[in-house]
């Protein structure tokens, strides 16, 4: 057996070029819109308050400049600890959830649970978990 396919069983990631790439118009992770490559519509927008203490990641509205709904929040504290928010969720500290590597969206057809496993250094492939 080539010992390079035992190191780890990514038999449960997607083809890594199966995927969805968005496309942001600005360097920025703390104030962009993002786009699907090769598309003109905005799908999510980034924005941060002037004092950095919360950023926002939001569906695009459908009118222009108009927010949609909340996808995830993130509260940058001094004293307490830094915690995330999805969409319904009560917020948790980032540490925990970074631990986790798990999270749950609620759609029309029940919550659904996601898994984040690293692919290399620069990569994360998100998926829904099966259990």
């Amino acid at each position: 057996m080539d010992s390079q396919l035992t190191l780890a069983d990514d038999s449960t990631l997607p083809d890594r070029y199966a995927n969805t790439v968005l496309v942001f118009d600005q360097d920025s992770f703390l104030n962009a819109t993002l786009r699907v490559r090769g598309g003109t519509m905005d799908v999510y927008a980034i924005r941060t308050e002037r004092t950095g203490t919360r950023t926002e990641l939001r569906m695009a509205g459908t009118e222009p400049g108009a927010e949609g709904a909340l996808v995830v929040r993130i509260e940058r504290n001094e004293i307490l600890p830094d915690t995330i928010a999805f969409y319904d969720h009560p917020s948790v500290k980032i540490s925990k959830w970074l631990k986790h590597r798990a999270f749950s969206v609620s759609t029309d057809s029940g919550p659904v649970r996601y898994v984040w496993k690293p692919l290399s250094r620069r990569e994360i492939a998100i998926t829904p978990s099966h259990r």
